[in-house]
């Protein structure tokens, strides 16, 4: 960020130390905020890995018959979440990098990352029901039944309804349950209302700055 003291440029980092506005050395919250950003980003890229690693080994298993081919789909769908996430915090990382290297949150950049989050949660929440209908389908070979609108945060099928497809195949005793978790698609929403925000602030701020 540049500003103009008595016609002079001045070259901002918000990234470094903060010495021009007050003389202390108050380390501004980007490094902090970056650095958090990129050990969940990692974190959640190992756990991807991990999950696929482990849907190999199991794979391999049960194609020996040393355990049960559902298993497979329970690492399956850990490596898909992992995934999505990975991609989310990659979006949010950037964004945050990006807010900081220009000194203003209204980049042009910034509303379309925030965009691909939303779209990428809500594609986590279609794979999650999908999920659900897939565990159904396996454990009684016929469609789930519909479960409406609930307020859970997670559309995927819970590790114990695969391990009881794994065990008892197409005898579970408890039919799998197919809703839309309303609690999911909040964030993405709100994301998508603060991206339109973002949005319009940045066309302000683009015509504050030709009519200066």
């Amino acid at each position: 960020m540049e500003v103009r003291i008595m016609g002079a440029r001045v070259g901002l980092r918000p990234d470094k130390w903060d010495k021009n506005c007050n003389g202390s050395d108050e380390m501004t919250p980007a490094p902090v905020v970056l650095k958090l950003a990129s050990v969940l980003t990692a974190l959640f890229r190992f756990l991807a890995l991990a999950s696929l690693g482990a849907f190999v080994i199991t794979l391999v298993q049960a194609v020996d018959g040393k355990t049960s081919p559902f298993n497979c789909i329970l690492f399956v769908q850990y490596f898909v979440e992992s995934s999505v996430w990975y991609l989310v915090l990659s979006q949010a990382k950037a964004a945050i990098r990006v807010a900081f290297n220009d000194g203003t949150p209204f980049s042009a950049t910034i509303p379309l990352r925030i965009k691909r989050m939303a779209i990428l949660l809500i594609v986590l929440v279609i794979l999650g029901m999908l999920f659900s209908l897939a565990a159904s389908w396996l454990a009684y070979d016929a469609p789930p039944s519909i479960g409406g609108i609930s307020m859970g945060y997670s559309g995927f099928p819970a590790p114990e309804t695969w391990g009881a497809i794994a065990e008892h195949a197409s005898s579970v005793p408890i039919r799998q349950t197919m809703s839309i978790p309303l609690g999911s698609l909040l964030l993405p929403i709100v994301l998508l209302l603060i991206s339109i925000a973002m949005e319009y602030g940045c066309h302000l701020q683009k015509e504050h700055n030709e009519t200066i």
